[in-house]
């Protein structure tokens, strides 16, 4: 399993060895290509940016309370 940072869906996906494209294990700096179920190729281990200095944190959505 995989679980790059994906920048077109703009979060983290789990991927399974299914979702490889290619692979080049043979080098010392082994690379694999994942694909995104959005369709995007991405390096299997490609990790989730840090927010820019100065930028504000990371905000959740409201909670939403059902209706009664």
């Amino acid at each position: 399993m995989f679980a790059p940072h994906c920048p077109t869906c703009g979060h983290r996906v789990l991927l399974g060895t299914g979702r490889i494209v290619a692979a080049e294990l043979a080098t010392p700096s082994m690379s694999v290509a994942v694909r995104c179920f959005c369709g995007s190729v991405l390096d299997a281990f490609q990790e989730t940016p840090l927010p820019a200095a100065g930028s504000p944190p990371h905000e959740s959505p409201p909670a939403v309370t059902p209706a009664a």
